[in-house]
């Protein structure tokens, strides 16, 4: 809310006229995932708040448990709907440009969401290990198998994009061999991906790891969340609707 919304409204060309995204002032989110997605983000912000208001003690103590706890569900289970939606709607947006063949795969928005998962998975081993009320064990575990989900979902992705079109192939190739091989290799694989999956194992068959090591993990996760969204912005080749045509 303090940090996504304010770079939105930055990124308008009006940036004062941003209400106009929102009902009842335009139907613009019938159409654009761009709206829809601040609406996500409004959404998510407002029942999570109202959550997190209704989950305090003392509020309970003076309303009674058998209000405050059905309202602290029900938000819940909204706040968690809209954060669905705000973890989904950058991959509709992206997937809406026709003219980047790389970008226009229907595996794009459920790849871009499941890494942020990952990514949220580690940050709750991090509010776990700073002595927040999580359960890192937990998150640990949906960490592990979702790193072996993404791991299937890139290489399907990369493969199929790779079908689809040159423009897309050329995409693939400055992927894996261009100027953003670093950070692909470097960064998603490496750190993103290989790094967790090698402390994953290890606090598999040793029951336990050491906080050295799960900051590590929570450290690559964050890396290879954004290492892999950097990445596919960065190879989104624009294909012309018109061919180039030689002069002479």
């Amino acid at each position: 809310m303090f940090l996504k919304l304010p770079i939105h409204i930055a990124y308008f060309g009006k940036p004062w006229r941003f209400y106009r995204t929102l009902p009842p002032f335009s139907n613009a989110w019938k159409t654009s995932w761009f709206a829809r997605g601040i609406l996500f983000s409004v959404f998510f912000g407002t029942f999570a708040f109202i959550q997190i208001v209704f989950g305090q003690p003392d509020l309970a103590n003076l309303i009674g448990s058998s209000i405050a706890d059905p309202i602290y569900y029900v938000f819940g289970v909204l706040a968690g709907i809209n954060a669905l939606g705000v973890g989904i709607y950058g991959g509709f947006i992206m997937n809406y440009v026709k003219g980047i063949p790389f970008w226009n795969q229907g595996l794009l928005p459920v790849v871009i969401m499941l890494a942020g998962v990952a990514d949220g998975f580690g940050l709750a081993m991090a509010v776990g290990l700073a002595g927040g009320d999580t359960n890192v064990a937990w998150a640990e575990t949906g960490s592990r198998y979702l790193l072996l989900i993404n791991v299937l979902l890139i290489v399907t992705y990369l493969i199929s994009t790779g079908y689809t079109s040159e423009v897309a192939k050329l995409s693939i190739q400055e992927l894996i061999k261009g100027p953003s091989a670093f950070m692909f290799w470097g960064g998603l694989i490496i750190l993103g991906l290989a790094v967790p999956a090698v402390i994953s194992v290890v606090s598999l068959f040793a029951g336990e790891v050491s906080d050295v090591l799960l900051i590590i993990a929570i450290a690559s996760h964050t890396i290879g969340a954004f290492a892999l969204k950097y990445c596919l912005l960065k190879v989104g080749i624009y294909r012309p609707l018109l061919p180039r045509v030689a002069a002479y």
